[in-house]
């Protein structure tokens, strides 16, 4: 048991690798842009200003849709799609596909469940891990665990499924993550190339200084 727990503590902690390594350059470009660039390299304090108070407040959005697209609860399928104890049994211990494939359709029938989606045989869907009859678009994760309402992917830098639950978060997610990286890049710019010019004439110089006359 002790082997066990120390497994999953193991393979949470790797799960999260990505999202420590997205907060560590968000960490690290708040450095770097606020202290480095708008405070102590911009002489211009109205231009500061502006670029401090346009940046804070696209950082907020970025941190706060990915804050809601991993922590946003999953939605699992409603309580009438899960099979009682008995059921569930019968359906495992099905000796024949035919005589599982009834099992589950009067049992859908029973409990008048609107499920579209079949297997290609014309089977249910359904999951044995959570003894459910899977609802349209719903599939098992098997990183978190659970079958999820209009499963789209499990994504690693979130550490979440990306579903019904937290899809809308996701996109916005992804906007404000792009319009907060384009913002950083087109003002840092110009202060980049200066930086680097400034390398370059400082390599130029000692190149000249050590070399023969």
């Amino acid at each position: 048991m002790g082997l066990r727990s120390s497994r999953v503590c193991c393979f949470e902690a790797l799960k999260s690798i990505p999202v420590v390594f997205i907060l560590s350059i968000v960490a690290w470009s708040y450095y770097a842009y606020v202290v480095q660039m708008c405070i102590l390299t911009i002489d211009n304090v109205p231009k500061k200003v502006i670029y401090l108070f346009i940046y804070h407040p696209l950082l907020f959005l970025f941190l706060w849709s990915y804050y809601q697209t991993m922590f946003k609860p999953l939605a699992g399928p409603p309580s009438e799609f899960y099979v009682g104890e008995a059921e569930g049994e019968r359906i495992a211990t099905a000796q024949t596909l035919d005589e599982r494939r009834m099992t589950l359709l009067r049992f859908c029938r029973r409990a008048n469940l609107p499920v579209l989606t079949r297997h290609f045989d014309g089977s249910i869907r359904y999951c044995f891990l959570c003894r459910c009859i899977k609802p349209d678009r719903a599939h098992h994760c098997s990183l978190c665990g659970k079958c999820v309402l209009r499963y789209d992917h499990h994504c690693p830098w979130t550490n979440s499924c990306v579903s019904y639950a937290n899809y809308k978060f996701f996109v916005l997610f992804l906007g404000w993550a792009l319009l907060f990286c384009t913002y950083v890049a087109a003002t840092s710019l110009e202060y980049f190339i200066v930086f680097w010019q400034g390398i370059a004439n400082a390599r130029g110089d000692g190149g000249d200084s050590t070399s023969p006359g």
